[in-house]
């Protein structure tokens, strides 16, 4: 969390006196989900509610989530387990069709009324717009955990205004023994998703369904529905 507050005061004092001549951008998430599942891993079996702002400014964003729990699964009814503090610059290789972009950033994970110690990555990305969209993903732990894990994905859009997408999460051996206890780097987990956003007087409505299962039976299950699980999600944004 240090190395996060001494990055944030860096940048602002740099763009701090042109952010305040120019246009910052402000946008809000309220994402309701069934379950939490990240990266494959079941953080809380029972619904959450995940708020998040950022505020982007040309490009560059800083953006706040949490994960509020709302059931006494985990004894932490309406607490908030998990803020995530994120700084990302994302631009473009070639403006060119396909359009080749990449991004690069600081997440730091703060787990706020649990045992758990913070930590941060660092990660980088390229993304072609073009047919099925797809990406390829790298975050590093330069602090509690000495690991790397990699998302491969592509997305599209597909009839009746759904839009598909398909993630595959991958592990390499100091992640996977931080967080499954498995010496073995591998595949660890594929996300299959479907969803339907709806316009209406400036916000956006967005249903979705996911299918998540563990590539690996030695990682263990997700939760107590074993080695794959379908979440729930709906999401609330409003750009300002």
């Amino acid at each position: 969390m240090k190395n996060l507050i001494i990055l944030i005061i860096v940048v602002l004092g740099v763009c701090v006196p042109v952010i305040a001549q120019d246009e910052i951008k402000m946008e809000t998430h309220f994402d309701f989900y069934s379950q939490y599942v990240w990266r494959g891993q079941s953080v809380v079996d029972e619904p959450v509610f995940q708020p998040s702002i950022s505020a982007l400014y040309k490009n560059l964003t800083f953006s706040a989530w949490g994960n509020l729990e709302t059931t006494k699964v985990n004894d932490k009814e309406w607490k908030f387990t998990e803020a995530d503090f994120t700084i990302d610059y994302s631009n473009y290789f070639s403006k060119e069709m396909p359009k080749i972009g990449y991004s690069f950033g600081l997440i730091n994970y703060d787990f706020p009324n649990t045992d758990f110690d913070n930590t941060t990555e660092l990660y980088a990305g390229i993304n072609i717009e073009m047919f099925l969209n797809p990406y390829i993903k790298i975050f590093r732990d330069i602090d509690e955990v000495d690991g790397t894990y990699v998302s491969v994905g592509i997305s599209e859009t597909l009839w009746l205004g759904l839009e598909g997408a398909a993630i595959l999460g991958w592990g390499d051996r100091g992640y996977n023994d931080s967080y499954w206890g498995s010496n073995n780097s591998k595949a660890n987990d594929l996300v299959l998703s479907i969803s339907r956003p709806i316009e209406y007087k400036g916000m956006k409505l967005v249903p979705s369904l996911s299918y998540i299962r563990l590539m690996d039976k030695d990682l263990g299950s997700i939760g107590n529905d074993g080695n794959d699980t379908v979440v729930l999600g709906f999401s609330l944004v409003k750009k300002f």
